[in-house]
């Protein structure tokens, strides 16, 4: 089978590339000089894959004597989003940190960004959801990175949790459902 308007190279396999994935720490070798300073700069990369206009207020933003990765807000709610990241699985020690600076900038969108998300981490998260949706809408969004042969690597964004009713993929009703909390 060929393409409209292509000869049969076009439809040799061997002109097809090959979706590689690419460490992480390949893109950014640190999360808080690399990481964290590249999703302050590309709001909608994570924006899109939760279906949010995502704009930061603030880097490191100090709570307490402690420092959130980034606030800032949803431009279609005008909801204030945090944001935990980190470049591994997600562990204990961030769970914490996310609890505390949630209870410390009363957000409306809590997000935790990790490499990949234990059961129990995915558990926590969706507990979190069933008890504060009323107030709070938590997500646990995994990055990942690809690319095709030599091409630049792109960050991959997946929400692996999000509040009952939420449409990642649908970024319209995305936006219906969060002007409705």
């Amino acid at each position: 089978m060929t393409w409209a308007g292509c000869g049969d190279e076009a439809s040799d396999k061997s002109s097809i590339g090959r979706l590689e994935e690419v460490p992480l720490r390949h893109l950014w070798a640190h999360e808080a000089r690399d990481f964290t300073p590249w999703l302050w700069r590309h709001p909608e990369e994570l924006g899109r894959a939760l279906g949010m206009d995502l704009a930061w207020d603030r880097r490191e933003y100090g709570v307490g004597r402690y420092a959130l990765d980034l606030i800032g807000s949803d431009r279609l709610t005008g909801g204030v989003v945090i944001v935990e990241n980190q470049l591994e699985t997600g562990d204990h020690r961030h769970l914490g940190q996310l609890i505390t600076y949630t209870a410390g900038t009363n957000p409306a969108t809590v997000i935790w960004v990790a490499k990949a998300f234990e059961t129990e981490h995915v558990d926590a998260i969706q507990w979190l959801n069933q008890y504060a949706e009323a107030r709070h809408r938590f997500f646990a969004v995994e990055v990942s990175a690809w690319r095709i042969g030599q091409s630049p690597p792109a960050p991959k964004f997946q929400v692996k949790v999000s509040p009952t009713g939420w449409a990642s993929t649908s970024r319209g009703r995305g936006r219906k459902v969060a002007k409705e909390l």
